[in-house]
């Protein structure tokens, strides 16, 4: 079943910063090139008095928009001052698709999306 369809038309330089979605996703690129930072859904192991257990290393909600499903963190140029539970997150999973690529985004993986080139994209 496809529950719900986007269209992203956008210049060079185009981000969407890191952030999760509540269903499973499958990104349709059609012009342009377009670079997808992943990371898995995941909580943090241990806590301690400065790392409390129910923060997880993205940041969720944390943000100036209080969105849960967004981060405050650049992944292009982390603060780790600012965000420093965000180093021991898992490694990044990076994809770069070109025209007629596809990749399959699971529901609340966290992901950073830069357009490289204009974009014309179906998710």
């Amino acid at each position: 079943h496809i529950y719900q369809h986007m269209l992203w038309i956008g210049p060079p330089g185009t981000v969407s910063p890191l952030h999760h979605d509540p269903l499973d996703s499958v990104f349709l690129n059609y012009v342009g090139e377009k670079r997808l930072t992943l990371f898995p859904p995941t909580k943090k192991i241990s806590a301690s008095a400065d790392d409390p257990p129910d923060d997880d290393y993205y940041y969720a909600g944390a943000g100036p928009n209080g969105q849960t499903n967004t981060s405050p963190v650049d992944v292009e140029e982390p603060n780790l001052a600012r965000f420093p539970r965000f180093v021991r997150a898992p490694p990044a999973t990076v994809a770069t698709l070109g025209p007629g690529d596809a990749l399959f985004v699971p529901a609340r993986w966290w992901h950073h999306v830069r357009a490289t080139s204009g974009q014309f994209v179906v998710s």
